[in-house]
C-alpha cells in the first residue's frame, strides 16, 4: 500500500510524496527532500517532534507525544497525513570578513610574505595569485590559435563566440585553459569546513588574497543523526553526500550573487573536515570508523574537478586537506596551521571541542594526538533542553541566591533551549552557588530548583541527567589531555599555551570552563574563532601551505583512547567536580 505524506512548511508552502506503508515520517522527509532536525534518530531526545496537523489516527500511538505532535523519527505511517514541520535555523556564524588584524594581515598576508617564489610578475602576465597553479594571460585570439595550450570544452565553447581580433584572458590551471574572458571578472575561491553539526563556506579573492565574505548552515546530514556513527550506521554514502551538495550549491550560489560574482570565476576550492564528513563529502562510507581499530578507507583525497561530485562549479577544482586518523581529520590539520603551534619552541595543547573533542599536543620537534566522544552535550543533543548555537538559544548564565539572569543569542525571548556556552555556564553557577556538590549530585536549594530540575524559563530547565551528560563530555576530554601528557613525558604545567577552538569552543567561557573541568587550570588560555576554516582558507592560497598540511598529516602522532591502558582511570577521575 501507498499512502501520501504532505510536509507543510511555516511559509504555508507545501511539498507530498507518496511512501510504502511502514514508511516513518522522517524517511518520507528526507525522500521529500524536507528537512526535520533528528538528531539521535531513535525518539530518545524527542527534538524531531512535528506537529500532525491531519491524520493522527493513521500513524504509531507508540510514537504519539503531547497531544497532535509526533516523533518524526519512529513515527510509522499507515494512512495520508499532512505534517506541519518547524523551520529549523542554522548555526550562528562569526563574520570573520574584513578581520584586518586577526585574518588577512597576520593569517593570510603572512603567507604572502613567506612565499616568494610563489609570487612573481612574469612578461605578459598579471600578477600571479598566492596559489602557483592558477595564473591568466591575455592574448588576441588569433594568437591562441597558433598557440600550444590545451582548452577545456567550456573554453572552446566561449572562444566560438568571440571575434578573431578580441583581445581576451585566458584562466590557465596548469597547462590547460579552463576559461576565457573577454572582460576579465577575477580569480575567486572557496574554503568550506564541514563540520558534523555546521558547516560554513568562505568566499576568497585569490588574487588579493582577501576573505570577502562567508556563510553557514547546518549540516543537513543531521537528519540521518547527530553524530558520526549513526551517519556510518545509516549506510548510504552516496544519499549523504547529494543531501550535503546539494545545501553548498545553494549556498554557494546565494554567496556568490550576494557579492556580484559568476560561479564561473571560481577557480579553486579547499575542503576540511573531520575524517568521516570528508569520506561522505565523497560520497563514501567509512564503515571501518565504526569498529576498532578505526581505520579511514583514505587519507589522501584526489584532486579533481568539483563538478565530479556534483558541485555547479565548472572551472573550479577541489582540494581537500589531508587527514591525520581514524577520528582525527583534516579539520584537526587545518587547526594546527591555524595555531602556528608546529612552528613553536614552547609547548602547546590545541583542544577542538565540537561534536567531536580533537585535541593536540606538542610544539615543532614532535605533535601527538588523540579524538574523544565530546559532542552530543555541548551540542545541545544530549541534554534534555538542549539546542544549537541558533536564534533564541540561552548562551549566558549568572546566578545568585534568589534569581538566574540569562542572554539569548540575538536576545530573543522566550528562550528556546540552551546552546554549548550557556549549557557550560549553567553547571559552573551550579558549583559557585553552591547547588550541585562535587559529584554532580543536586544538594543545595533554589527556588528555581524542583524535583530535580532547575528552572531556566517556563519549560526549559536543566536536570540532573543533563549534568551527568556534561560529566561525561568534559571527562572525556580532561582525559585526553592528560593521556596525551602522559605520552609526550610532561605536565599539565610544562604547557605554555592553550588554545580553544570548535564549533562553540571560541564562544564559551574560559574561566567557568575551568571550573567544571572542561579545559586545565592554565593561564595563556587563548580562542581561536573558526580554527579549522581559518587553516583551509590558508591552503587555498598557498602551496607551500599544502606542503606543510601533507607533513603534518603525515609527522603527527594519533593516540587511539580507547585501547590505552590508562584512558578508563583518568576518565573516571576526571568526572568529578
Amino acid at each position: 500500500m501507498m499512502y501520501n505524506i504532505t510536509y507543510i512548511k511555516e511559509d504555508g508552502t507545501k511539498k507530498s510524496i507518496k511512501v510504502k506503508e511502514g514508511t516513518t515520517i522522517l524517511e518520507g522527509a528526507i525522500k521529500a527532500g524536507v528537512y526535520i532536525d533528528a538528531p539521535c534518530g531513535t525518539g530518545k531526545c524527542s527534538k524531531c517532534k512535528v506537529l500532525v496537523e491531519k491524520g493522527l489516527e493513521n500513524i504509531d500511538k507508540d510514537s504519539i507525544v503531547e497531544d497532535e505532535y509526533a516523533l518524526a523519527c519512529v513515527a510509522k505511517v499507515y494512512g495520508d497525513i499532512s505534517i506541519n514541520v518547524p523551520n529549523f535555523q542554522g548555526v550562528v556564524c562569526k563574520d570573520i570578513t574584513n578581520e584586518v588584524g586577526e585574518l588577512q594581515t597576520r593569517r593570510v598576508f603572512s603567507i604572502t610574505e613567506q612565499c616568494e617564489g610563489e609570487l612573481q610578475n612574469l612578461e605578459g602576465f598579471h600578477p600571479m595569485s598566492l596559489n602557483p597553479d592558477i595564473r591568466i594571460n591575455k592574448i588576441t585570439t588569433t594568437v591562441l590559435e597558433s598557440s600550444n595550450y590545451n582548452l577545456t570544452l567550456d573554453a572552446i565553447n566561449k572562444l566560438n563566440s568571440m571575434k578573431l581580433s578580441d583581445e581576451v584572458t585566458l584562466i590557465l590551471k596548469g597547462d590547460n585553459v579552463v576559461n576565457v574572458e573577454k572582460d576579465f571578472s577575477g580569480i575567486y575561491g572557496l574554503s568550506i569546513d564541514i563540520g558534523t553539526t555546521s558547516v560554513v563556506v568562505y568566499l576568497v579573492d585569490i588574487s588579493k588574497g582577501i576573505v570577502l565574505d562567508n556563510i553557514s548552515f547546518l549540516n543537513p546530514q543531521r537528519q540521518f543523526g547527530a553524530d558520526v556513527v549513526s551517519r556510518i550506521a545509516y549506510n548510504d554514502g552516496i544519499l549523504l553526500q547529494k543531501t550535503l551538495i546539494t545545501e553548498l550549491n545553494d549556498s554557494i550560489s546565494k554567496l556568490c550573487s550576494k557579492n556580484n560574482i559568476k560561479m564561473d570565476n571560481i577557480y579553486e576550492v579547499s575542503v576540511v573536515g573531520n575524517t568521516a564528513m570528508i569520506h561522505f563529502f565523497y560520497g563514501i562510507v567509512p564503515k571501518n570508523l565504526a569498529t576498532h581499530p578505526y581505520v579511514p578507507t583514505f587519507k589522501n583525497s584526489p584532486y579533481l574537478p568539483a563538478k565530479e561530485l556534483g558541485l555547479n562549479l565548472r572551472n573550479a577544482y577541489i582540494y581537500t586537506l589531508p587527514i591525520i586518523g581514524g577520528y582525527v581529520g583534516a579539520d584537526t590539520v587545518g587547526a594546527i596551521l591555524s595555531s602556528e603551534m608546529h612552528k613553536k619552541d614552547d609547548i602547546s595543547l590545541l583542544i577542538d571541542i565540537g561534536t567531536n573533542g580533537e585535541i593536540v599536543l606538542g610544539n615543532k620537534e614532535k605533535l601527538l594526538t588523540c579524538s574523544c566522544a565530546a559532542g552530543p552535550a555541548f551540542e545541545g543533543v544530549s541534554i534534555e533542553h538542549g539546542t544549537n548555537a541558533r536564534e533564541g538559544a540561552v548562551c549566558k548564565v549568572k546566578i545568585d541566591e534568589n534569581n538566574i539572569y540569562y542572554e539569548t543569542i540575538g536576545n530573543k525571548t522566550p528562550p528556546i533551549g540552551i546552546c554549548g556556552s550557556g549549557i557550560i555556564d549553567i553547571v559552573a553557577e551550579f558549583l559557585k552557588s553552591g547547588l550541585i556538590n562535587k559529584t554532580g549530585r543536586f544538594t543545595g536549594e533554589h527556588k528555581n530548583l524542583k524535583e530535580n530540575k532547575f528552572i531556566i524559563e517556563d519549560s526549559i530547565y536543566f536536570t540532573q541527567g543533563d549534568i551527568r551528560e556534561v560529566q561525561l563530555a568534559k571527562g572525556a576530554i580532561y582525559a585526553g589531555i592528560k593521556i596525551l601528557c602522559y605520552e609526550y613525558g610532561i605536565s599539565m604545567e610544562d604547557i605554555s599555551n592553550v588554545y580553544v577552538t570548535g564549533a562553540f569552543g571560541c564562544h564559551i567561557d574560559v574561566e567557568n570552563a575551568k571550573i567544571i573541568g572542561l579545559l586545565p587550570d592554565l593561564d595563556n588560555i587563548l580562542s581561536i574563532d573558526n580554527a579549522a576554516g581559518r587553516g583551509t582558507i590558508m591552503a587555498l592560497l598557498s602551496k607551500k601551505i599544502r606542503n606543510e598540511a601533507d607533513k603534518l598529516a603525515k609527522n603527527t602522532k594519533y593516540i587511539e583512547l580507547s585501547s590505552h591502558d590508562n584512558f578508563e582511570s583518568e576518565f573516571i577521575s576526571a568526572l568529578g567536580f
